[in-house]
């Protein structure tokens, strides 16, 4: 006869533990080991699990953590990098001299950043594809929809970008991405900028659809529900601070002639000055990306050893 209290617990727990675990806090309250083997055939669990067994599946959400251990480490030391070359070195790459790059020398670079570019989207297929397995191991669907939703975005903005550098830089009728002219009769320049705007938008609906699902894991799996809130947080403050920004400079000509001056000038000391406000947005934006990396990774790895 089947203990009810035994039944219940291994009801009610079974699908958010390791059956491990809750075998080890069954018998630890006095309650036999044929107590939980007859209540786990009863719900009609795999008594290999019971045994601890592994499946052979393959294990997503370790995957997905290992990458997003990768991007954590890839985007601090890209942090440090871009602290010690912005502005002086970083800008001067982009105004000394510029249309001295031979066609040669181009197209290697195209090639390579296209080869970057399809890595990196791979490899966060492969991230987010692990929310969308936690998400199914949770029971969790709007995680699994909000994963699924970022999947298709990231595809799609790819797709978007490797259009635009494609036409760029590959394209024989141009030489590059800033060779559209305002006055042209077609319609690239409309294009060129229509695009970037549909980017931006698709980036700011998977941020927001992505902290949504992480909150509904709730407390399901560690670390997932605070990296949810804290993603939210960060995607207001970069919305908010990019708008005035973009605002202040669109209405405030005295402040958008003097950043130009600044950067053409390659004045450090001015550059700082005049975007004071938005450097401190950015490094407290920064900081939480990086935060709420690490949480996610963890999360991932955490919800592997538990359901996976």
């Amino acid at each position: 006869m089947v203990d009810q209290n035994v039944l219940s617990y291994i009801s009610r727990y079974y699908k958010s533990y390791p059956l491990i675990e809750l075998k080890r806090k069954i018998l630890s309250q006095g309650y036999s080991e044929e107590d939980f083997r007859v209540s786990l055939e009863l719900l009609g669990i795999n008594p290999d699990l019971m045994q601890g067994k592994k499946n052979n599946k393959y294990k997503w959400m370790k995957t997905a953590g290992i990458i997003g251990i990768i991007f954590l480490i890839f985007s601090f030391i890209s942090v440090i990098w871009l602290y010690f070359s912005f502005p002086t070195e970083l800008a001067a790459q982009f105004i000394s001299q510029p249309g001295l790059t031979s066609p040669q020398d181009q197209s290697n670079s195209a090639y390579y950043t296209l080869s970057v570019i399809l890595i990196v989207v791979i490899l966060l297929i492969f991230f987010f594809y692990g929310f969308v397995v936690m998400g199914r191991k949770t029971e969790t669907k709007t995680l699994k929809i909000c994963s699924w939703i970022n999947i298709t975005l990231i595809i799609l903005v790819s797709l978007a970008l490797g259009s635009l550098f494609i036409y760029g830089y590959l394209n024989p009728d141009s030489e590059s991405m800033g060779s559209y002219e305002l006055n042209s009769p077609d319609n690239s320049s409309s294009i060129s900028s229509i695009i970037p705007i549909g980017i931006a938008i698709a980036l700011l609906i998977l941020l927001i659809t992505s902290s949504i699902g992480l909150i509904f894991v709730g407390n399901k799996v560690k670390f997932i529900k605070i990296a949810g809130i804290l993603k939210i947080i960060y995607t207001l403050m970069i919305v908010g601070g990019s708008g005035f920004f973009i605002y202040n400079i669109t209405k405030n000509e005295e402040l958008a002639i003097s950043l130009v001056s600044a950067l053409l000038g390659l004045s450090g000391e001015t550059i700082f000055k005049i975007l004071m406000p938005y450097i401190v947005v950015a490094i407290i934006s920064i900081v939480l990306i990086l935060i709420v990396l690490l949480l996610l990774s963890l999360g991932l790895l955490n919800a592997s050893r538990r359901y996976e």
